[in-house]
């Protein structure tokens, strides 16, 4: 499935409303929630750049999302907090703006979160004291 998102991200049309690395993430969000439960997405390095896209929260099986070190902008879409299924969440060395959604603290089974080097406002979320696995 991560040969199919890869190539699917290579291969479509660009659009600047979503991650960008030379094609359309979007289209990848759709072509996965077509097919075998995707479990783990490593995004890591490959130069994205737009807002995630609130539909990686229909990809509910996921238990690593790993989209460090792009160049992502806009807010952490609060729909992440679907991800129960997620064990780590690497957001860092983004451009990403904007408070840490309070929805992160749905993510009862996280035992990896990291946020750092961005440009997020605010105090941590009370939500993310409640991450009893956290490490």
């Amino acid at each position: 499935l991560v040969v199919a998102l890869f190539v699917a991200l290579r291969s479509t049309p660009a659009r600047a409303d979503t991650i960008q690395a030379n094609a359309d993430y979007q289209s990848c969000v759709s072509l996965a929630s077509g097919m075998t439960p995707c479990t783990t997405l490593y995004l890591n390095g490959m130069s994205l750049t737009g807002s995630i896209p609130e539909d990686l929260g229909l990809l509910t099986t996921l238990s690593v999302l790993d989209l460090r070190n792009n160049r992502l902008t806009s807010v952490i879409p609060l729909e992440l907090g679907a991800l129960v299924s997620l064990v780590t969440l690497d957001l860092s060395n983004n451009l990403l703006v904007g408070p840490i959604p309070t929805e992160l603290g749905l993510l009862t089974a996280l035992e990896a979160l990291n946020l750092g080097v961005n440009v997020l406002v605010g105090s941590v979320p009370a939500e993310l004291s409640l991450l009893t696995a956290l490490t």
